[in-house]
C-alpha cells in the first residue's frame, strides 16, 4: 500500500514538471515571436523590465522605483523647461521691438504684429492645460500689457477708446481661459495687470473715462468668477480697484471745467451700480446661497459711490437730481418686489432677504430725497417712517420696523431736530431761539411710529425690532427733551443763561427721562425701553463729569447730584419690576 502511494506521488510530481515545462516553452515561443516582429518592423523590443512583474518579485525592494527622489526631479525639470520656453517667447517679442525701434518695421504694423504675437500665446494657453497653459498665459500678459501702454503713450498708435478696447479683449480672453482651465493665478494676474495697464494708459493720455469702464467691467467679471469658481482672492482687489476708479473719475468730472464729461461719468456710475448689483443678486440664486462679507461690503460701497458721486456731479454742473433719483426709486421698488414676492416665500426671512430688503430701502430713500425738494424731505421721510411701521405691524415683519425707525431718524435729521438738540444740550446759547414748525411734524411722526404695536414673528421680538424701537424712542426723548430745555431754560437760567443753573436743569431733565423710560418699560409692548433707561443714566454720568462739575456752583451741583443719585437707586428697581 505504501508503495502505491509513493508511486502516485512521483507520477503527480512528473505531471507538474511537465506542465511547468510546457508553460516555459510557451513563454519562450512568445518571446521569439516578439523578437521576430521587432526585426521586421524596426521597433524596440520589450525588455524584461517592461514585462509584468511576477508575484514573488513584488516584495523585492529593488523592483520599486524611488518615487521620493523622482517626483521632485520631474517637477523641477518641468518648470525649468517652461522657463526656457518663456524666455524664447520673450526673445521673439524683443525681436519685434528691436525691428520697430530700428525702423525696419513701422510703428503701427509693429504694434499690431506684437499684439497678434501676444494673442497667439493666449490661444496656446487654452490648448495646453496645467502649468504649461499657465506659463503661456502669463507670458502673453507680460508681452501684451506693456505693449498696450507703449502703443498709447510712446508710439501714439492707440487712442483712449482703442486702448481700452484692446485691453478689454486681451484681459477678458485671459480671464476666460483662466476660468475654463481653473487657473486662479492666471485670472489674478490678468485682473491686476489689466487694472494697472488701464491706469497707466489713463494717466498717459489724460483720459480716464474709457479706462475706468474697463476697470468696472473687470471688477464685475471678478465678482462673477469668484462665485463660480470659489476664488475670493480675485474679487476683493478687482472690486476695490473699481471703487477707486469711479471715485477718481468723479473728482475729474466734478471740477470746473470738467476734465471728463459729467454725463458720461454719471453713465459710468450707473453701469458700476447695476453691474455689481445684478451679479450679486444672480449669484445668490444660482445655486441658492447666502450673501457673504464681500457682497455686503461691496454693495455698501457701490450704493455710497453711485448715489453720492452722481449727486455731487449733478450739483456741480447744475443737472437735475431727478436724473438720479427716479432710476434709484424705480430700482428700489423693483428690489422690494423681489424681496417680498420671491425671496421671503422661497427662503424665509434670512440673510438673503435682509440683504435685498435693505438694498431696496437705501435706493428707495435715496430716490425720494433726491426727487423732492429740501423743504419737503423731512415731511416725506416722516410719512415713510409711519407707513413702514404700520406695514411692519400688519405683516409682522421686523425688517420693515427697522426700516421705519431708520426713516424716522432720517426725518429727524432732515428736519433739523439733531442740530437743534445739539445747540440745546451741547452749548450755552447767548439767546433763546424758537423751534422750526417742521420739528413738531417730525416728533409727531416719531411718536406715531413708536405707538404702533411692534412687529412680532415669534413670541420674543427679534433684535431688529428691538433696535428699531430703541432708535425711535431715543429720537423722541432727544426731541422732547430739547423742547423742554427750551421751555424752562429762559425762566430758570435767564437770558443769557447762567451756565450752572442751565447745567443743573438739563441734568434734572435727563434724570426725569430715565424715570420715564423705566416706567414705560413696565408696559409689555415697551419692554425694550429698559435698555434706554440705563443708557440715559450713563449719559447723565458723562454729562455731570463734563459739564456740571466745571460749570455749576455748590448749590446747583447739590441739586444735580441728588437727582442723579436718586435715579441710580430708583430706576434699577423700576426696571426689575418690569
Amino acid at each position: 500500500m505504501d508503495t502505491l502511494r509513493s508511486d502516485d506521488f512521483e507520477v503527480n510530481g512528473l505531471r507538474q514538471r511537465v506542465v511547468d515545462l510546457e508553460s516555459r516553452v510557451e513563454r519562450l515561443s512568445e518571446r521569439i515571436s516578439e523578437l521576430e516582429k521587432s526585426d521586421r518592423t524596426g521597433l524596440v523590443p520589450r525588455t524584461i523590465a517592461d514585462a509584468p512583474p511576477r508575484a514573488d518579485s513584488l516584495s523585492a525592494p529593488s523592483s520599486l522605483p524611488n518615487l521620493a527622489s523622482d517626483a521632485p526631479v520631474a517637477a523641477a525639470s518641468l518648470w525649468i523647461a517652461l522657463a526656457g520656453r518663456t524666455f524664447l517667447v520673450l526673445a521673439g517679442a524683443f525681436l519685434l521691438r528691436a525691428l520697430t525701434d530700428s525702423g525696419s518695421l513701422p510703428p503701427t504694423p509693429g504694434v499690431w504684429i506684437g499684439l497678434a504675437y501676444a494673442s497667439m500665446w493666449i490661444v496656446m494657453a487654452d490648448r495646453r492645460p496645467g502649468p504649461s497653459g499657465l506659463a503661456h498665459g502669463l507670458t502673453s500678459l507680460m508681452i501684451a500689457m506693456p505693449l498696450t501702454v507703449e502703443a498709447a503713450s510712446r508710439f501714439h498708435v492707440l487712442g483712449p477708446i482703442a486702448s481700452a478696447l484692446v485691453l478689454a479683449l486681451l484681459a477678458f480672453a485671459a480671464i476666460g481661459i483662466a476660468w475654463r482651465r481653473r487657473l486662479v493665478l492666471l485670472a489674478l494676474a490678468a485682473l491686476l495687470g489689466a487694472v494697472a495697464t488701464a491706469l497707466a494708459v489713463a494717466a498717459a493720455l489724460d483720459a480716464f473715462l474709457a479706462p475706468t469702464l474697463v476697470v468696472i467691467a473687470l471688477g464685475i467679471a471678478a465678482a462673477w468668477i469668484a462665485h463660480d469658481r470659489q476664488w475670493p482672492v480675485v474679487a476683493w482687489p478687482a472690486a476695490g480697484a473699481a471703487d477707486l476708479a469711479v471715485l477718481f473719475l468723479t473728482v475729474r468730472a466734478a471740477v470746473i471745467p470738467p476734465r471728463d464729461e459729467p454725463l458720461a461719468a454719471i453713465g459710468a456710475h450707473a453701469l458700476f451700480a447695476l453691474g455689481f448689483l445684478a451679479v450679486f443678486l444672480w449669484r445668490t440664486r444660482r445655486p441658492p446661497r447666502e450673501v457673504g462679507a464681500f457682497e455686503i461690503a461691496q454693495t455698501m460701497a457701490v450704493l455710497a459711490l453711485a448715489i453720492g458721486d452722481t449727486t455731487v456731479l449733478a450739483q456741480a454742473h447744475g443737472l437735475s437730481q431727478q436724473l438720479i433719483g427716479v432710476p434709484a426709486l424705480v430700482l428700489g421698488v423693483a428690489l422690494y418686489a423681489q424681496a417680498f414676492a420671491r425671496e421671503l416665500p422661497a427662503r424665509g426671512a434670512g440673510r438673503q432677504f435682509t440683504y435685498v430688503g435693505m438694498t431696496a430701502f437705501v435706493l428707495t430713500m435715496a430716490g425720494l430725497m433726491l426727487i423732492v425738494g429740501p423743504g419737503m424731505r423731512a415731511a416725506v421721510t416722516a410719512a415713510v417712517a409711519v407707513i413702514f411701521c404700520l406695514a411692519a405691524s400688519r405683516w409682522s415683519e421686523p425688517l420693515l420696523a427697522l426700516q421705519g425707525s431708520i426713516a424716522g431718524v432720517v426725518s429727524a435729521g432732515a428736519g433739523g431736530l439733531f442740530a437743534f438738540a445739539s445747540v440745546m444740550w451741547l452749548s450755552h446759547p447767548a439767546a433763546w431761539s424758537s423751534p422750526q414748525p417742521v420739528l413738531i411734524l417730525v416728533l409727531a411722526s416719531v411718536i406715531a411710529a413708536l405707538l404702533i404695536p411692534r412687529a412680532l414673528r415669534h413670541e420674543q421680538p427679534s433684535a431688529m425690532a428691538i433696535v428699531a424701537r430703541l432708535a425711535l424712542a431715543a429720537t423722541f426723548i432727544v426731541g422732547v427733551g430739547s423742547l423742554v430745555v427750551l421751555g424752562v431754560g429762559p425762566t430758570l437760567a435767564g437770558t443769557p443763561p447762567n451756565a450752572g443753573i442751565l447745567a443743573t436743569a438739563k441734568t434734572v431733565i435727563l434724570v426725569t427721562a430715565s424715570f420715564g423710560a423705566a416706567l414705560a418699560s413696565r408696559v409689555p409692548r415697551f419692554g425694550e425701553l429698559r435698555w434706554l433707561a440705563y443708557g440715559l443714566l450713563g449719559a447723565g454720568a458723562l454729562k455731570i463729569l463734563l459739564e456740571d462739575l466745571p460749570a455749576s456752583s455748590p448749590s446747583t451741583l447739590f441739586v444735580a447730584l441728588a437727582a442723579y443719585g436718586a435715579a441710580l437707586i430708583v430706576v434699577p428697581k423700576i426696571v426689575r419690576k418690569a
